[in-house]
């Protein structure tokens, strides 16, 4: 009897975690995104690139910013992009095409030599908050693998 009610207490919790948030259609404003990453433990720090938000943030030491789009007046825009660098030496061009030929998620580029991981997100036509979390856990794989890849 006791096994019954402790399996039917954890799947009563694990249900109400699991509870999605639905955001409106028309995208994600930047205070949701900082709502989402403060409840997952993430650090933010809100700035500005030619006038559209950012947010910089951080996982398992990584920097990262996200980067917002197609905005609209009242600050809900239409996708985002997650963004990292790092400083390893010499990456050729053949290595990082190979990376983005066997990755599904995660475009990587050379940028004045500086190796450079992507991940668009279009929210356009609305989103809930476990989908971001989803997003955002896709995002850690990413930035996780990515400098390992160019180490070997």
């Amino acid at each position: 009897m006791r096994r019954i009610l402790l399996a039917v207490c954890l799947l009563w919790s694990a249900g109400q975690a699991a509870t999605a948030r639905p955001l409106p259609d028309g995208g994600v404003t930047p205070q949701e995104m900082v709502e989402v990453l403060k409840a997952g433990g993430y650090p933010v720090e809100m700035a500005s690139s030619n006038g559209a938000p950012v947010i910089n943030t951080s996982v398992n030491g990584i920097n990262f910013g996200i980067h917002f789009f197609e905005c609209d007046p009242g600050g809900r825009c239409q996708s985002m992009l997650f963004s990292a660098s790092w400083h390893i030496a010499a990456i050729s061009d053949a290595r990082m095409m190979e990376w983005n030929r066997t990755k599904r998620f995660g475009r990587g580029y050379l940028y004045d030599g500086v190796p450079i991981v992507e991940m668009d997100i279009d929210v356009h036509h609305g989103v809930t908050t476990e989908a971001l979390v989803s997003d955002l856990d896709r995002w850690k794989l990413v930035v996780k693998e990515f400098p390992v890849y160019f180490r070997r």
